[in-house]
């Protein structure tokens, strides 16, 4: 079981790590771009590079439908045929971008030093990553370690040393190095040079220099060499204690409760083992949430189950109403064996399709039972019935199901991203389907024909089936009737009643939204503050934080069932956001685990929104994000993209549009990723710099060894990577101090910098995108849902604030991203595949019934049903979502399915009568059975509707999007097909050449119009 649907990437990171370039120069020459563009046209989508301090990334996307394989075959032989990279430029690494199954997170903390839980956390991780099932186990919240070599200038002019002689013995005197094999006369032995110093005590015995004399000079003896952390910027603390987290993900083919339960038998092993001191907590539990999530559901299919049998009890016997509703769980199983074996999980979105099949599963059922049931009471022995009553109706079951098929088989190609998760409904639907039409023609019928029941004339004396008899009788027909009669009056109010509908959405009155928000346990915040601020702003503004969710905590709690704490847990983690590209000292996450969903009557969106406003504003931020832990599949909610060439022209582009949209009601918060970061002080030799015999490339190396020193050596200690880097004592403070740094020169003399070298103080950018060959801003932020949507804020951007903006800063290209994007391909993909599947639908019932004009009088049930989901859409308060539409997609099928036997039956009474009294005998003879089939899927689905529980809000416009299109849909093929079909013979005198049944059919109906048969 997994929470979320599994899926590949077709999105290739190229990744660079390189030190020391100013941030311009290394986004020209180590991001890729140009290179990758020119090799792999074919099939690339978009090209992002990034650059950040020290690293930089090609980011390439692959085309909706490309090959996925060749295209990563051309990025690796692109990216492998570079030869213009620098130097000291890492071997760049090429990687699929797979989505992450993240199953928990682990809290470490407890112990009583900071190295000690650093080597326990590294062990635990590496022991979680041998459990079956977990992919992946990394280590965050605490740096990694490094060995420091420090070193003076004065110490190493003692003994005729420099800072590469040091960087060289820890390079070349500190190694592991297989040496080829040796055949001796015993046998082969493998040989290798093998003296790694990986402790303070074997680098500080380490020889760098032997004398004249005989002696060594170790490094010890000339450098401290310590073992400290790497980035003290990076930390984290759960309730206020220092920890280390553990984030553990599983395989796509594994489940993920199973894997959480063997983690967590892990973990009480290790609790037994450190009593008392050691403290383990699960914090950003998903699988409670998954658990959650299938309880809700299966208690509501549950739920449905029992009030579809009571439903069909009141017409039926009880071992009758049995075998009809043991439809559902003989097709719900047989499915999950199925997705078993093709290796689809159960996640929320199978179990949605199997919720939608619900009603097709029950209409066919209910088809076949009922019809078997007009058998019997007409005489027929339990057998014949069972025989003849399956039969009879077989055609337009099966032709009902090859309509779904063509509703439903195109939705199996979506793309956009909503696309690639939402596909996997009609893939569970049809396969569900396949199998209960197994089940109706096979088994149905063969228990139905020794359910016994109540005799021929025992269905007809219950007193459920007396009443809807005289409501048939007295009500239903007399309508259907007087519709037909003033039928073309009732065609005029049917169209504008759905213009009525329709004219919601496109006004707006009712919104229309990418994807309802999700039901999380855990919220987060993000921040980030000016580039280089001080390790202490970042903490008051944490502190601030956690004052807010203190008092949120205070006042809602009582909002909990028991009135117990709303928050569970605090997680702060320092050095960490993961909506920034740099982060530092200036960047902070605070996680916090809510009481379970079950446990609290408050959602967590109004607890996201309540600590927003209790923290207030916080000073020199940059960036600032409140939200739940689930975000939806579509993205941010404003997602704009500014490119251009200049950057400065472009920050300043990217800033004005950030303060319009920021001076906005609707815009909760919103941040840019280009500006401007800490002071930047660049260096350029003099003329007497290069007199007296310095490069450019001999100043570079001494103050990058002075200030960043030099990475000799890298390795792995269980889940962390360990260091040596060595790099000069120095103690400068001041820019006074730094200007008195001495250069050493070849002589081995030594100058003041600031004699050969001119300083520049600038304001650098610490990160640069660029895309498709063009420099890169982009803007994000929250809306506020209740009053716009994605569509309309981005409506904004591009229609009033773009145009003035791109004529004030000309070459400035603005595009939509996030949401908006992803609701625009996933719409516009569902249109076109909704389009093509109803071409097959009108090819399939023009092939079924011979006639080119009379599918025109069944589709239109279609969109009719659409009314019914709009208004109770408008009515409950609802936005329409992709589910929604969704749910409308699968409407097309039943109401189809309906409409296809409606017209079955016609053609067996238009031969007693006239086209008027068949059309009133068929929606006699149907009404049951469609009442029934509409009651039932009401009935299953009703309880999720009500359900308050906000683990099934991002059900509801899907479910809702079904019963009520069912209602509606009921009423146009109980009181409307009637006019339709007399509309359709008043002019077939007009159309000879359409055909409905038969020539036959035609003729006679053509004679009882008064008009002369063709001939």
């Amino acid at each position: 079981m997994t929470e979320h649907v599994e899926y590949m990437s077709g999105t290739f990171p190229v990744a660079l790590v390189r030190s020391g370039d100013g941030f311009e120069i290394k986004s020209l020459q180590i991001a890729p771009e140009g290179a990758i563009n020119i090799e792999i046209r074919k099939g690339l989508e978009d090209l992002t590079c990034l650059s950040v301090a020290g690293r930089a990334n090609a980011t390439a996307e692959l085309v909706e439908g490309g090959d996925l394989t060749q295209f990563f075959n051309d990025i690796f032989s692109a990216v492998s045929g570079i030869t213009t990279f620098p130097s000291d430029v890492e071997t760049p690494a090429v990687e699929v971008l797979a989505r992450s199954d993240v199953v928990a997170m682990i809290a470490v903390s407890g112990l009583p030093t900071r190295a000690a839980l650093a080597d326990y956390t590294d062990g635990l991780a590496d022991r979680i990553l041998a459990l079956p099932g977990v992919s992946r186990a990394s280590v965050s919240g605490i740096t990694d370690r490094e060995f420091q070599v420090a070193f003076d200038e004065a110490t190493l002019r003692q003994h005729g040393l420099s800072s590469s002689d040091i960087t060289g013995a820890l390079t070349s005197r500190s190694l592991s190095r297989p040496l080829g094999d040796a055949e001796l006369k015993a046998g082969s032995i493998t040989l290798r040079y093998a003296d790694v110093r990986r402790s303070v005590a074997e680098l500080e015995d380490l020889i760098v220099l032997q004398t004249s004399a005989g002696g060594v000079v170790r490094l010890g003896d000339i450098a401290t060499v310590t073992l400290s952390d790497k980035n003290p910027d990076i930390s984290s603390y759960i309730n206020g204690v220092q920890a280390a987290i553990i984030t553990f993900s599983k395989s796509k083919e594994d489940d993920s409760i199973r894997v959480y339960n063997a983690v967590e038998k892990l973990l009480e092993a290790e609790r037994a083992t450190y009593p008392d001191t050691l403290s383990l907590s699960v914090i950003a539990n998903n699988t409670t949430e998954l658990n959650e999530r299938l309880a809700l559901i299966v208690k509501n299919i549950a739920m449905g189950l029992v009030l579809v049998f009571t439903t069909m009890w009141l017409f039926f016997s009880i071992r009758e109403a049995l075998w009809i509703s043991a439809a559902l769980p003989v097709s719900f199983l047989g499915s999950l064996f199925i997705m078993s074996v093709f290796g689809i999980t159960i996640n929320m979105i199978t179990l949605v399709a199997l919720l939608m099949a619900v009603g097709l599963i029950m209409d066919d059922s209910i088809v076949i039972a009922e019809n078997i049931d007009n058998w019997r009471r007409k005489g027929a022995s339990a057998t014949e019935a069972a025989w003849r009553g399956t039969v009879e109706v077989m055609p337009g079951v099966v032709s009902s199901f090859l309509t779904t098929v063509a509703v439903f088989g195109p939705l199996m190609f979506m793309t956009g991203r909503l696309g690639v998760i939402l596909k996997f409904i009609p893939t569970v639907l049809l396969i569900t389907l396949a199998l209960s039409l197994i089940e109706g023609f096979l088994i149905l019928p063969h228990h139905l024909s020794h359910a016994g029941g109540d005799g021929p004339e025992g269905h007809e004396n219950r007193r459920a089936a007396q009443m809807l008899k005289r409501f048939k009788e007295g009500v239903v027909l007399p309508v259907a009737g007087w519709l037909a009669k003033w039928r073309y009056a009732t065609l005029g109010s049917v169209i504008a009643l759905l213009m009525l509908a329709l004219s919601l959405v496109v006004s707006g009155t009712i919104k229309v939204i990418p994807f309802p928000s999700s039901e999380s346990d855990t919220i987060i915040a993000r921040v980030a503050l000016t580039d280089g601020i001080a390790r202490e702003r970042t903490i008051q503004t944490v502190e601030q934080l956690v004052a807010g969710l203190i008092r949120v905590n205070a006042d809602l709690s009582p909002n909990t069932q028991g009135q117990a704490p709303l928050v569970d847990r605090v997680l702060v983690e320092y050095g960490t956001n993961s909506e920034v590209k740099n982060n530092g000292s200036n960047t902070a996450t605070v996680t916090v685990d809510l009481l379970p969903s079950s446990q609290r009557n408050v959602a967590a969106d109004d607890v996201v929104e309540a600590w927003r406003r209790a923290t207030g504003p916080m000073p020199d931020l940059v960036q600032s994000s409140f939200a739940q832990s689930v975000r939806g599949p579509a993205g941010a909610d404003l997602d704009v993209e500014l490119r251009g060439h200049d950057l400065h022209q472009l920050e300043t582009a990217a800033s004005e549009l950030l303060a319009r949209l920021l001076e906005r009601e609707d815009v909760i918060e919103a941040h840019q990723d280009l500006y401007g970061g800490q002071q930047e002080l660049q260096f350029a030799l003099t003329t007497y710099g290069y007199a007296v015999g310095l490069t450019p490339k001999m100043l570079s190396d001494q103050l990058r060894a002075a200030f960043e020193g030099a990475e000799t050596d890298s390795f792995r200690v269980n889940q962390s990577n360990l260091t040596v880097r060595a790099q000069l004592s120095q103690t400068v403070q001041t820019l006074s101090e730094l200007e008195q740094f001495p250069i050493r020169l070849a002589g081995g003399e030594q100058v003041a910098l600031s004699s050969v070298a001119e300083m520049k103080m600038t304001r650098g950018y610490p990160v640069i995108s660029r895309k498709n060959g063009m420099a890169m801003a982009r803007l994000t932020g929250q809306i506020d849902g209740s009053k716009v949507t994605s569509a309309q804020i981005s409506k904004v951007v591009t229609d009033e604030l773009g145009p003035a903006l791109v004529a004030k800063y000309p070459g400035i290209e603005i595009g939509i991203g996030g949401a908006t994007e992803e609701q625009n391909k996933s719409q516009s993909s569902l249109g076109k595949l909704m389009g093509l599947g109803l071409i097959g639908v009108y090819m399939i019932l023009a092939f079924q019934f011979r006639s080119y004009a009379l599918p025109l009088v069944v589709m239109p049930a279609i969109p009719f049903a659409l009314v019914g989901s709009i208004l109770a859409h408008w009515a409950l308060g609802l936005a329409i979502a992709m589910p929604s539409m969704i749910g409308f997609a699968s409407l097309s099928g039943i109401v189809v399915n309906n409409s296809i036997l409606f017209l079955t039956f016609f053609q067996t009474h238009l031969e007693k009568g006239d086209y008027q009294k068949a059309a009133l005998n068929a929606a006699r003879a149907r009404f049951r059975p469609i009442l029934l089939s509409t009651l039932t899927t009401f009935a299953g689905l009703v309880p999720i509707i009500f359900d308050s529980s906000p683990q099934v809000q991002i059900l509801v416009p899907l479910v809702v999007s079904v019963a009520f299109g069912l209602l509606a849909s009921m009423v146009m093929v109980v009181l409307v097909f009637p006019s339709l079909i007399s509309i359709y013979f008043d002019w077939a005198s007009l159309a000879r050449w359409t055909r409905a049944f038969d020539k036959s059919s035609v003729d006679e109906a053509l004679r009882v119009a008064g008009e002369k048969p063709a001939g």
